[in-house]
């Protein structure tokens, strides 16, 4: 696999907090992204979920704020994988992105 490295600090401070699981768990979901947009031969800025359903899930998962977040904060090319990823933060566990991340960037 030809898929590019990145350091970036994900968790400043002194300890860990709340916020920090949240990025981290947003973060990973850009990688799942990557791996599965790298297989399939997609666009980088494409979604995992087909988009009536990231729509769909957004809607019913990812607070308002968060939603007005993207679109102040990124082009609107970008807005379909940082809504994927925002809403990871709210229903994805640790062990859920885990076996995510397995499934798809481990091959």
């Amino acid at each position: 696999s030809n898929l590019s490295q990145a350091r970036m600090t994900l968790c400043p401070g002194d300890y860990v907090d709340a916020e920090d699981h949240e990025t981290v768990r947003h973060e990973v979901m850009h990688v799942i992204q990557s791996c599965i947009n790298y297989h399939r031969g997609t666009a980088l800025n494409t979604p995992v979920l087909d988009i009536p359903d990231l729509i769909e899930a957004v809607n019913a998962n990812v607070p308002y704020y968060d939603v007005d977040t993207i679109h102040s904060s990124y082009p609107r090319d970008q807005w379909y994988v940082e809504y994927e990823a925002y809403l990871a933060e709210y229903i994805f566990t640790a062990d859920d992105l885990i076996e995510l991340f397995d499934d798809a960037c481990m091959q």
